[in-house]
């Protein structure tokens, strides 16, 4: 008897505490648990029965700490408060809902489950217990202290808590947008710290009582509400984890660390339509190339070199550059005829230095310097081809280097030939967004909803004569949505060279003109045309100036829409929301009496 009581006894501390609790039916749905002293426990797990969600359970650490967790229910969903554009995309209004109401709910929101706990201090092992089931846990430093460690002097690196922006760029509108946005996630919200503060840790551990620095709170719901405090857990965790990656980087090389700081939440320098700067977000966005960096930086198997060496090679995946086009054919050689595309260029070093820019093929040969982070724009030079109706737009490639990197930008360098009824312009296409504007997706994904689109259709009224040969041509325009105030509704028809209009006209929805490219000299406004309103819709008609049809017989044309909800839409191109002009589509209006008598 005392042989088998001697057997169990050793049994049950070989097993562990937890080998006599049922078992719960959870697994972590993370490829490693990381903790943090003094931080929650939070991550994503998957349930065999969800109803283990019905109220709080316990959870044991190796010393035997009881934990009480909770399951949350996380999604996220369009904010249907968020006004105006949005350069990183639909802003999302996150929910962590308990876990009894989410069980029970008839139409849960797409989402994950979440394990969140709090985490004494003292708290130690290599593992967690769910009931009979041990899951090792990386326990990972107190960012506050390795920071210290840095430091070497009771007090972090003067410049180890930098922010990636400067404050001339953080106090600017649409940087202060952005970081509202990405306050407003928890998987994003280190990012916006990383803009504000620099993600410096808090120095409450260890009976320090106040912060380093700033911290955004999470305010996407009620702060008394449970699921308010889970998304504040999951924020927490994530920033913690970034701290800790961040802060061994810097102690290895902080040129390195700097460098990641400013590729995962750097900021460029655009201007707008005044000429006045504009500071925007233009990092990548997409979470998967962020995500593997951060496994490799805090993955406790490799060294200090090899974790310097996985940063580089980081910071070499990434684009030295983001190269787009503004315009395609509104403007055009005089001597050669080839077409001049207008494109754009922010370079995207690895290091804070400048660098050289070209164009392959160019009119003139260019060998310009370009800064970190900053718009340049560029000229290429492309050869115009005939586009007959119905027939494909061709494109012409154009080669780019910023440094020794190089990419090709597809020109569209059609001529359509507009015949009878008439050539089709548009669909007028959304602007570009931050994760489209990396990716360089030009159409996909652009064109807006069926009940908010945009098109029309450049038509001639009139016979020309040998007199006025260039004159009868009208646009006719259709508008899908609503609006209660129609002078809040309008297109504006820009005629004539790109950067130089000859005119450009703009058409409410109570069929008001205005000729905003007048200037002081007698313009093409002032009047009204008729305007066929449907209530979810609207349409109108306008005859263009005869003077926005060249001399050549080509009209370049570009038409952009900002309706009263605030969407702004731009056509040949997707444009900048800041941008302060559609490009140009050439047009050769000589084809169409072509086909007359």
């Amino acid at each position: 008897m005392i042989r088998r009581i001697l057997t169990l006894i050793v049994l049950l501390a070989f097993v562990g505490p937890a080998a006599a609790q049922r078992e719960l039916g959870i697994a972590p749905a993370v490829g490693r648990i990381d903790a943090v002293q003094g931080r929650p426990l939070a991550f994503r797990v998957t349930l065999e029965d969800e109803r283990i969600a019905r109220r709080p359970f316990v959870i044991r650490t190796d010393d035997g700490t009881e934990l009480l967790a909770e399951l949350f229910w996380v999604s996220a969903a369009p904010d249907p408060e968020a006004e105006g554009d949005n350069w990183l995309g639909p802003r999302p209004l996150w929910t962590a809902i308990p876990g009894d109401a989410a069980r029970s709910m008839r139409d849960r929101p797409p989402g994950a489950w979440h394990l969140i706990a709090d985490l004494p201090l003292g708290v130690y092992g290599q593992g967690v217990w769910f009931g009979p089931t041990r899951h090792a846990v990386t326990w990972l430093p107190d960012p506050y202290r390795l920071g210290l460690g840095a430091g070497g002097g009771g007090s972090a690196p003067a410049r180890m808590w930098d922010p990636s922006t400067t404050d001339t760029a953080r106090a600017s509108w649409r940087v202060q947008r952005a970081i509202e946005h990405l306050a407003r996630t928890p998987y994003d919200r280190w990012r916006a710290r990383l803009m504000v503060d620099g993600l410096r840790p808090p120095g409450e551990l260890m009976g320090i009582a106040e912060r380093d620095g700033p911290i955004l709170p999470f305010t996407s719901t009620n702060a008394g509400d449970p699921g308010a405090r889970a998304l504040e857990a999951i924020a927490q965790v994530i920033e913690a984890r970034w701290q800790v990656a961040l802060a061994r980087l810097w102690a290895i090389d902080p040129e390195l660390c700097r460098s990641v700081r400013h590729t995962a939440a750097g900021v460029a320098r655009f201007t707008d339509a005044s000429g006045e700067d504009v500071w925007a977000p233009a990092w990548d966005p997409s979470p998967l190339v962020v995500e593997d960096l951060l496994e490799d930086l805090l993955n406790p198997f490799v060294d200090d070199e090899t974790r310097a060496l996985r940063a580089r090679a980081w910071l070499a995946t990434q684009p030295r550059a983001v190269v787009w086009v503004f315009d395609d054919a509104g403007r055009q050689d005089a001597i050669t005829g080839d077409l001049l595309p207008t494109l754009g260029v922010v370079s995207t070093p690895r290091t804070e230095s400048e660098s050289i820019v070209t164009v392959e093929g160019a009119a003139r040969p260019m060998l310009e310097p370009i800064a970190p982070r900053e718009l340049r724009v560029i000229g290429a030079s492309v050869e115009p081809v005939p586009q007959p109706p119905g027939a494909s737009p061709p494109e012409a490639s154009v080669g780019v280097r910023v440094g020794p990197w190089r990419t090709n930008v597809r020109v569209n360098n059609a001529v359509v030939q507009a015949r009878p009824p008439g050539a089709t312009l548009g669909p007028l296409l959304e602007d570009w967004t931050l994760p489209a504007w990396r990716e360089g997706l030009a159409v996909h994904g652009a064109v807006p909803p069926a009940d908010a689109q945009t098109s029309a259709l450049l038509t001639r009224r009139a016979r020309p004569t040998g007199v006025e040969s260039r004159s009868g041509w009208t646009i006719l325009v259709n508008c899908r949505g609503s609006s209660e105030d129609p002078a809040t509704d309008a297109v504006r028809v820009w005629m004539g060279a790109y950067g130089a209009p000859l005119a450009v006209l703009r058409v409410d929805r109570a069929g008001v003109v205005t000729d905003e490219a007048a200037d002081g000299r007698p313009g093409f406004g002032g009047r009204r045309v008729p305007v066929a309103d449907a209530g979810d819709s609207w349409a109108f008609e306008i005859t263009l100036p005869p003077d926005a049809v060249g001399e050549d017989g080509v009209l370049r044309i570009g038409l952009d829409r900002t309706d009263s909800e605030g969407r702004h839409t731009g056509w040949p191109r997707r444009m900048l929301p800041w941008q302060a002009e559609p490009g140009r589509l050439a047009i050769d209006t000589n084809a169409w009496d072509a086909l007359g008598p």
